[in-house]
């Protein structure tokens, strides 16, 4: 029989950890590059816009990350304390990446750039933890 609440909260795990790491990858290494030679006040004007663009993706992508990621610790209880010791490291950078997208979709942010390069560099150790968790338990 198929498990569908199952099915649709790691679907919405996963599609929520798509957008948001997507999108802070995007934010980093293509946005944060393009606008380098441009003035300060046209980078930021173009940050800006693009960040007002991407909050509400930020907002949907943590609360769909919050309400399935709940989900999936509540209904598969019984880990080893290995897997329970890498579980919380995940939840604490899960935690940091959260905060700085929130964080850097903030207007005006002269630490933009900053901010969404550490959560992108985050999100990608924290989808290597989530791969070897599922891997070896």
């Amino acid at each position: 029989m198929m498990d569908l609440p199952g099915l649709i909260m790691r679907w919405l795990h996963l599609a929520s950890a798509a957008t948001l790491t997507g999108g802070l990858l995007f934010a980093w290494l293509a946005l944060g590059r393009a606008t380098a030679g441009l003035s300060k006040d046209v980078c930021q004007d173009i940050s800006d816009q693009a960040s007002a663009h991407f909050r509400p993706l930020v907002v949907a992508a943590t609360i769909g990350l919050l309400l399935s990621g709940i989900y999936n610790i509540l209904s598969a209880p019984g880990h080893s304390r290995l897997h329970q010791i890498v579980l919380v490291v995940k939840l604490l950078l899960a935690a940091h990446i959260l905060s700085a997208a929130i964080l850097s979709a903030r207007p005006h942010n002269p630490r933009r750039t900053r901010q969404v390069a550490g959560a992108a560099i985050s999100a990608l150790i924290v989808i290597f933890l989530s791969v070897w968790l599922r891997r070896n338990f």
